[in-house]
C-alpha cells in the first residue's frame, strides 16, 4: 500500500512540473509588442519628409563623439609615438576586410506567420546572398559593416526596392536597424522613393529578437517607373558630352561644372533631398546636388559616395551633403553645392564656379565642414588631382607674371573667370594687394574707362576669383 501511494504522488507531482514547464516554454515563443501585452508598444521610427525639413536640414543618426577621431576619423596606429612620416591606420574596413565570415540569422525559432512575411517578399537566403555578391566592394557604406550588419543591409536593400511591407528583419535593436539603413540610403541615391519607415518590435520575454518592417513609400511603381524614366534621359544628356577616354580627374570636373550650371539652389524645391530635385526639376538643395553628383559619377565608372555631417559658415550653416570620390588612386571630397558660386554669394550676381571644393582633402574641407560619423571616413591627404594643382593654379610664390601666363591660358579657353589658389597667407596677401589694392590686374584684364571687375576671394582656402 505504501509503494501504491508513493507512486501516485510521484506521478501527481510529475504531472504539474510538466503543465508548468509548458507555460514556460509558451511564454517564451517571440511575441509582437502591442499596448494589451504590455507597454513596449509599437516602435515608430520615421525620418523627416519634406514637410518637416527645414532649410538645408536633412535626418542623420546620433553620432559618437570625436574624442578619440582625429585627423579627419583618422586614427593613427600608434598616437603616442607615431612619427609624421608614418601612414596612419584608416579608421574603416576595406572590402576583403569587411567580408569576414558570411552571417546568416537563425530564424528557425519564428512563428510562421514571420517566415511567411520574408518568403512572401522573395527574402531568402539566396536572395540575401545575391545581393551581398553584388554589392560588396561596390559600396563604400556596406564594405564599413561588419557581416551581421551587411545581411540586414541586404534585406533592407531587397525590401525597399520591391517596395513591401510589413516583413521580418534580423535587427535586434533599434540603433543599429536605423545606422544600416542610412548606409542602404547613402550607398543608392536610385532610391529616392523612401521617405522613412514603421518597424514592430517583436520580444522574447524582455530580449529583443527582430522587428518588422515597413518602408514608407512617397510614389507607387507606376510614378516611380515613370520618374526612372526622366532620371535615365538626364544621365543620358549629361554624360553624352564626357570627353572619351577622360580620366577621373575630368570625369568628376566634367560633373561638377554640369551640375553646377544645370541646378538651381533653391531651398523650396520639392523632392530637395533626393535626385529627382535635380534631375527631374532643375532645383535643389545640398543632399539633392550630393546625391546627383554621386549617381553621375558611379555611372561614368568613378567612385562616388556621400557625406553626411555639418557646416559652420555661409547660408547653409548646420547640417549639409557633400561627397567623397575615389579619382585616379587616392581619396578627395567634393562639395558641388558650394561649388555654386551664387549659393556662395546669396545672390544671382557672379553665377559661375568656385572651384575650392573641386577634390580637395580633408585639412582643406575640415576649414569649413565637420565630418559625420555614420561610418568612419578616410584621411584626404593627396593633391594631384586637386583643381588648382591640375590647372597650374597653385602659387608657390607671389607673381604676378604667373598670374598674367593664368589669364591668357583661361581667355583662349573661353572660361568666364579666372581663379587662383596661394601656398600660404603670406603669398595670399602679396597677391591681393597687388592685383587689388594697387589696381595691377587690370594690366592684364584690360577694361574701359568707367567699366569694373567682379572678384571673390576666400581668406579660408586662399583663393582668389576674377570675372572677365
Amino acid at each position: 500500500m505504501f509503494l501504491l501511494y508513493t507512486a501516485f504522488f510521484v506521478s501527481l507531482a510529475a504531472l504539474i512540473i510538466s503543465i508548468a514547464l509548458f507555460f514556460t516554454i509558451q511564454n517564451r515563443l517571440p511575441q509582437p509588442s502591442t499596448v494589451a501585452a504590455d507597454k513596449t508598444q509599437q516602435l515608430l521610427v520615421r525620418q523627416p519628409q519634406e514637410s518637416d525639413v527645414q532649410g538645408d536640414a536633412f535626418a542623420t543618426p546620433e553620432r559618437p563623439s570625436f574624442d578619440t577621431i582625429v585627423s579627419g576619423d583618422v586614427i593613427p596606429s600608434n598616437t603616442d609615438q607615431a612619427s609624421e612620416d608614418e601612414e596612419p591606420t584608416l579608421y574603416f574596413q576595406t572590402p576583403a576586410a569587411a567580408a569576414g565570415e558570411d552571417y546568416q540569422p537563425d530564424l528557425s525559432y519564428l512563428p510562421e506567420e514571420l517566415r511567411t512575411s520574408r518568403e512572401s517578399a522573395g527574402l531568402t537566403s539566396e536572395r540575401i546572398a545575391e545581393i551581398k555578391g553584388m554589392t560588396a566592394g561596390r559600396y563604400y557604406y556596406y564594405d564599413c559593416l561588419n557581416s551581421e550588419e551587411q545581411t540586414l543591409y541586404a534585406e533592407l536593400y531587397h525590401i525597399i526596392i520591391t517596395l513591401a511591407e510589413d516583413v521580418f528583419i534580423s535587427a535586434t535593436d533599434a540603433q543599429t536597424l536605423e545606422k544600416v539603413q542610412n548606409c542602404v540610403m547613402n550607398d543608392h541615391p536610385e532610391i529616392y522613393y523612401l521617405s522613412g519607415y514603421y518597424t514592430t518590435r517583436y520580444t522574447l520575454g524582455e530580449q529583443t529578437v527582430g522587428f518588422s518592417f515597413t518602408g514608407r513609400y512617397l510614389y507607387d511603381a507606376a510614378e516611380i517607373s515613370r520618374r526612372n524614366l526622366l532620371i535615365e534621359d538626364y544621365i543620358t544628356r549629361c554624360l553624352s558630352s564626357l570627353p572619351a577616354y577622360a580620366d577621373d580627374y575630368t570625369k568628376v570636373k566634367y560633373v561638377y561644372d554640369y551640375l553646377i550650371r544645370n541646378t538651381a539652389y533653391d531651398i523650396d524645391a520639392s523632392d530637395n533631398q533626393n535626385i529627382c530635385s535635380v534631375m527631374i526639376g532643375g532645383k535643389s538643395v545640398c543632399q539633392g546636388y550630393a546625391k546627383a553628383a554621386q549617381m553621375l559619377l558611379n555611372r561614368a565608372h568613378v567612385d562616388c559616395t556621400l557625406v553626411v555631417g555639418t557646416v559652420t559658415s555661409g547660408m547653409s550653416a548646420g547640417p549639409h551633403a557633400w561627397n567623397l570620390v575615389y579619382a585616379d588612386g587616392n581619396w578627395y571630397y567634393l562639395d558641388v553645392t558650394w561649388g555654386d558660386a551664387s549659393f556662395r554669394n546669396g545672390n544671382s550676381v557672379n553665377e559661375g564656379v568656385n572651384y575650392d571644393y573641386l577634390l580637395t582633402t580633408t585639412a582643406e574641407i575640415s576649414k569649413t565642414h565637420t565630418i559625420g560619423s555614420v561610418v568612419p571616413m578616410p584621411l584626404c591627404n593627396h593633391t594631384e588631382d586637386n583643381y588648382y594643382i591640375r590647372e597650374r593654379a597653385y602659387f608657390t610664390e607671389a607673381s604676378l607674371e604667373a598670374f598674367g601666363d593664368l589669364v591668357a591660358r583661361r581667355m583662349s579657353e573661353g572660361a568666364p573667370a579666372v581663379t587662383f589658389k596661394c601656398s600660404d597667407a603670406v603669398v595670399y596677401d602679396l597677391m591681393i594687394t597687388q592685383l587689388v589694392d594697387e589696381s595691377k590686374i587690370f594690366d592684364y584684364i584690360h577694361k574701359s574707362p568707367g567699366e569694373s571687375l567682379s572678384f571673390t576671394r576666400s581668406d579660408d582656402h586662399l583663393s582668389f576669383t576674377v570675372w572677365f
